[in-house]
């Protein structure tokens, strides 16, 4: 009986060691998984609030040269992207016009529209400026794509940052207010 019990024992820690060797593998995959999907991602834009039918009859080079002028470029006959279509629209943004997706051939370009699309100036009235075209919807229509997994990733760790600064504030608080002295206290 006690070696049974002692065979079973041994069984249930080689099962445990299995789980977890099984855990930490799942976990080296999620990474991975993740920084492949972020890596196939790098070089997309998101574009908002391009109305439908601007981009008639070709969206590519609707797209390319409204960046060019976005990135004041002196040669629009280089090439700067591989690909640009619209998303399918969202279900909870009906009144709004689908997202253009681009794949800027080189990242630095890519790097250099977001920075200009930020700068652009915005006329008066305006909310914004994205490629000529009013967007009331963000200051900045220009939207870099990040894999799910990462971007609740960043939310979670911006909480976490948020609450830190919470409790280093509360301290400085503390700190600042006067502590009543051990003389005042035994007087009342």
């Amino acid at each position: 009986m006690e070696q049974t019990l002692d065979l079973r024992m041994d069984d249930l820690e080689a099962q445990f060691r299995q789980v977890e060797t099984l855990e930490e593998q799942q976990l080296e995959l999620h990474l991975k998984h993740e920084e492949l999907e972020n890596c196939s991602q790098r070089n997309n834009i998101r574009i908002q609030g391009i109305p439908k039918g601007m981009e008639d009859p070709d969206i590519m080079s609707f797209v390319v040269n409204q960046l060019h002028i976005i990135r004041g470029d002196p040669d629009p006959s280089l090439p700067i992207l591989d690909r640009a279509h619209r998303v399918a629209g969202s279900p909870r943004r009906r009144d709004l016009p689908p997202d253009i997706l681009t794949r800027v051939h080189f990242f630095i370009k890519k790097k250099d529209i977001l920075q200009a699309s930020r700068k652009k100036p915005v006329p008066d009235g305006a909310t914004s400026l994205p490629l000529g075209i009013l967007d009331v919807r963000a200051p900045c229509p220009f939207w870099s794509i990040v894999s799910p997994c990462s971007t609740s990733k960043r939310a979670r760790n911006r909480q976490t940052h948020e609450a830190k600064l919470d409790i280093i504030q509360h301290l400085k608080n503390l700190k600042a207010s006067p502590v009543p002295s051990a003389d005042s206290a035994a007087s009342t």
